[in-house]
């Protein structure tokens, strides 16, 4: 477990439970929900499906940016369909990259900062 939330859990539920309102109390549990789900979505890497739809999402990304840097016919319509690709691999992508695990715990180290001033 995140050791921030950890922290932020002994503080809200067992050091000082008489100073925290229940949206606290919420926003542990709705950390530990997030990390659980987090957890989840990293296991989910290894199945072969998912491995599969990784590298294809991938291939599909890098194809379109290859497409945009060397194709100098593309026109408005098909440059707008390559960005919209791109943006909707990096939007599916960004579920296995670790990236929202970093924002998570960002962010529970953003309320155990305040909760403990």
């Amino acid at each position: 477990m995140n050791p921030d939330l950890q922290a932020l859990k002994q503080l809200v539920f067992v050091e000082r439970p008489d100073d925290f309102a229940d949206d606290y109390r919420e926003a542990v549990a709705e950390y530990e929900r997030a990390l659980a789900d987090l957890s989840e979505k990293e296991k989910a890497k290894d199945i072969p499906v998912v491995k599969e739809w990784i590298d294809y999402l991938t291939f599909e990304r890098q194809r379109c940016e290859n497409q945009l840097k060397a194709n100098r016919e593309l026109d408005t319509a098909g440059r707008d369909k390559m960005f919209a690709t791109i943006d909707v691999c990096n939007h599916f992508l960004s579920m296995f990259d670790g990236s929202a695990q970093k924002a998570l715990e960002v962010s529970i180290k953003q309320t155990y900062d305040a909760a403990k001033n």
